[in-house]
């Protein structure tokens, strides 16, 4: 099959499990992320024609009992099955470089907003001056990699200086000092974004995004590892430097905290 034969046939059936869930209780990326994975599971030969058409499986969710790819009655019950028990450990960090290639060269991206416009919630689109966090990063990439990132824009440009052909970006991933592109649908903004400074007061902390009791209380300033809020919660880091890196990660706090 065609990748976009494969996204059509994939596509409204994810969206309708999507829709089962409240907008903080799902990854804002989803679709895009899910039908990235599907595709790279096609391309590497891991599922089959047979295994999406006829087994209802484009995931390739083993059936412990056989040890072999698992038959669903209908790609729903499979992306249900999908979003429950795997979801959140396989894309709990950056995504795979390869699917957000696959993102990119398929307009993915177009569901995921067509997904959160879809419903009410905080994550809504927003002009341009809306959208900066309240303390940029900035990072200088060279043939991209990164050189160095750092929330000093001065300390950037010196960084730029002294690695000729290298860009400083911020933390939306715009080249600073280069022309603007006129807007495009496809760019999902968000009321939050990473590197957004947080005060917080003894704030209830916890270890993981899906915990329903706090393993501590926080004070002082944090900042958001990437902005997103899932399952109502946000990931914080202690500086902004380290928005972006998973490792760095303290805690998930509740996005109602910070509500104003």
């Amino acid at each position: 099959m065609k990748n976009a034969e494969i996204v059509k046939i994939c596509s409204e059936p994810l969206k309708n499990v999507a829709k089962k869930y409240d907008k903080n209780e799902i990854d804002p990326s989803f679709m895009s992320n899910t039908l990235a994975h599907i595709l790279s599971l096609y391309k590497e030969g891991i599922v089959s024609d047979d295994d999406i058409n006829v087994k209802n499986n484009p995931i390739g969710i083993i059936d412990p009992s056989t040890a072999a790819i698992k038959s669903f009655s209908n790609l729903e019950d499979c992306f249900l099955q999908y979003k429950e028990s795997y979801y959140a450990d396989m894309f709990n960090g950056e995504t795979d470089e390869e699917l957000t290639k696959l993102a990119k060269a398929f307009n993915l991206y177009r569901f995921d907003k067509e997904l959160l416009g879809s419903k009410p919630g905080n994550i809504v689109d927003l002009k341009e001056e809306d959208c900066k966090p309240i303390v940029d990063v900035y990072k200088v990439e060279k043939r991209n990699n990164v050189v160095g990132t750092t929330s000093s824009l001065e300390e950037a440009e010196k960084m730029k200086e002294k690695n000729s052909g290298s860009v400083i970006k911020n933390s939306r991933g715009e080249i600073i000092g280069q022309k603007k592109k006129t807007g495009s649908s496809k760019i999902l903004s968000t009321k939050y974004d990473s590197g957004t400074k947080l005060v917080c007061d003894h704030i209830n902390l916890y270890k993981k995004f899906k915990d329903t009791v706090p393993s501590r209380t926080v004070s002082g300033e944090y900042y958001m590892y990437d902005g997103k809020v899932v399952n109502g919660r946000i990931a914080i880091c202690a500086k902004p430097e380290f928005a972006g890196d998973v490792k760095m990660i303290v805690g998930f706090v509740r996005a109602e905290d910070f509500a104003k």
